[in-house]
């Protein structure tokens, strides 16, 4: 008798929410996934930028290796064996040029598969520096910008 005078009063002293606090409890939400909501997308393009740096990065050590071995450039940047791929989800990587004399260095880009997420990255190895074989990695700053292309 006792558990159910207990079970009695404890069920009649819950009561439910009323629909003004599920209003506002769901524009707070609102309100919070709003403002988070650029944190987490700018997060994502620094991701997808970050493939590029690092690809193109591993091209530049990869050529600087060739060049080490070979007293040359590599016109292709699969010969490297630095990547397997040259177009991903976010990127196509290529040569920058066909033109350039390989014996002084080589450029290659990697272009945006989509240009609204991210920016195009161009890259280079030069063998005209006074030590070693420096190299470069340049972000995109407007639309009709042109790749490093070693003199």
């Amino acid at each position: 008798m006792m558990l159910y005078l207990l079970w009695k009063t404890r069920r009649e002293s819950i009561q439910g929410l009323t629909i003004i606090e599920l209003l506002i409890v769901i524009v707070i939400i609102g309100i919070l996934s709003a403002v988070s909501l650029p944190v987490v997308l700018s997060v994502v393009a620094r991701a997808r930028q970050s493939e590029a740096k690092a690809t193109l990065s591993v091209l530049n050590r990869a050529q600087q290796l060739y060049f080490l071995e070979n007293s040359s450039f590599s016109p292709d940047i699969l010969n490297l064996g630095a990547i397997t791929v040259l177009e991903t989800s976010n990127f196509s990587y290529s040569n920058a040029g066909a033109l350039l004399d390989y014996s002084l260095g080589a450029a290659y880009v990697a272009t945006a598969q989509d240009p609204g997420r991210v920016q195009d990255y161009s890259a280079g190895v030069t063998s005209l520096a006074a030590s070693g074989v420096p190299s470069i990695i340049c972000e995109e700053d407007g639309a009709d910008v042109a790749g490093p292309v070693p003199p």
